[in-house]
C-alpha cells in the first residue's frame, strides 16, 4: 500500500488534478483503516511544495475534541523526532565521503549560518 503511494507522491509532483485526487483517496483510505489522522507534505528541489492530509484531527487518546479532517493547511509539531534523521543522513555521507564530520555546518547549508 505504502509502496504505491510514495509512487503516486512522486508523480503527482507534476500537479495533474485528477492525480492529486486519487493521492488524496489512498490517503482517506490509509486514515480509514488506521483510524489515524496525518498530513503528508514534501517541498523538491525547485522550492515546489506539495501537502495533502487526512484522518481526524483528534488523537485517539485526547480528552480534547477537534472538529473536522485534517487536511493540507493543517501543521504538527515534529520536535526532535528529525534528528535522528539527520544524524543518519549524515553520518550517511561521511561514510561516502561527500562531506567530513567535522565539517561547519554553513560549508553544506547555508553560508549565513558561519556568523
Amino acid at each position: 500500500m505504502f509502496k504505491s503511494l510514495a509512487l503516486l507522491v512522486i508523480s503527482a509532483m507534476g500537479m495533474d488534478e485528477t492525480l492529486r485526487w486519487k493521492l488524496q483517496a489512498e490517503l482517506d483510505l490509509i486514515a480509514k483503516e488506521t483510524k489515524k489522522g496525518f498530513i503528508f507534505g514534501l517541498i523538491d528541489s525547485e522550492g515546489n511544495d506539495f501537502a495533502l492530509g487526512a484522518g481526524p484531527r483528534t488523537p485517539i487518546d485526547s480528552k480534547s475534541y477537534f472538529p473536522g479532517t485534517l487536511d493540507h493547511t493543517d501543521m504538527m509539531n515534529v520536535g526532535s523526532g528529525t534528528k535522528a534523521y539527520t544524524a543518519t543522513a549524515v553520518m550517511q555521507l561521511v561514510d561516502q565521503q561527500k562531506i567530513k564530520l567535522l565539517d561547519p555546518a554553513h560549508v553544506h547549508i547555508d553560508p549565513s549560518m558561519s556568523r
